[in-house]
């Protein structure tokens, strides 16, 4: 092989010669092999290079147009990468969860518990006066999706030092986001509230 320096002879343009395969040894390389195989590539770029050298191209020559070559394959490939990404996020997509909410206006704190179904365990809350509490339960993708029906228990009889426990039956509205498109989302949870009774003691809860 002559010295990599010799000048062109006959070439004064940095394109390849037209009878050598004009997408060149990386695009062809790549289009049809792994890229992973590491030595075929090193192989291609070998004889590449002595194909060039025996046309009269200098190094400086040469390493453009390879240079050229490989900016276009990774041009390539990060838009064929990008294309494969393209889709819907899940992000788009509808999420739902079934929730009530309990609100105090009684003018002391509340201490009640609650549990989603008969398997799960009771959970105690203390409810100062003036907030809401919100109670959830995922539904996935689906709005009319079932969930363990919530329960809700409470002293009944303030004042008195004794527990005497109230048990309610909640009911849900399914709330969250509906995914793209036209439909509106849901966002208000079913709304319960404490109330205590004309004699001041006796304390239930109810519906909005």
């Amino acid at each position: 092989m002559r010295s990599a320096f010799i000048r062109p002879r006959k070439h004064d343009s940095l394109t390849a010669p037209r009878h050598i395969t004009p997408v060149g040894p990386f695009l062809l390389f790549g289009r049809h092999q792994p890229l992973s195989r590491l030595r075929k590539v090193q192989e291609t770029i070998v004889a590449y290079i002595a194909l060039l050298d025996r046309k009269g191209y200098s190094m400086n020559q040469m390493l453009k147009i390879l240079t050229l070559q490989l900016a276009v394959v990774l041009t390539g490939a990060t838009i064929a990468h990008g294309q494969e990404r393209v889709g819907t996020s899940c992000a788009d997509c509808p999420n739902y969860n079934g929730a009530f909410s309990i609100e105090n206006s009684t003018g002391v704190t509340i201490p009640y518990e609650y549990k989603w179904g008969d398997n799960h365990p009771w959970k105690r809350m203390s409810l100062r006066s003036g907030q809401i509490e919100t109670h959830s339960y995922p539904l996935g993708d689906n709005r009319n999706g079932r969930a363990p029906r919530p329960y809700v228990r409470f002293d009944r009889i303030g004042g008195d030092g004794r527990y005497t426990p109230k048990e309610y039956h909640m009911e849900f509205h399914a709330i969250g986001y509906s995914g793209y498109g036209p439909k509106a989302n849901n966002t208000q949870p079913k709304r319960y509230y404490f109330k205590y009774v004309a004699d001041g003691k006796s304390l239930d809860i109810l519906a909005r």
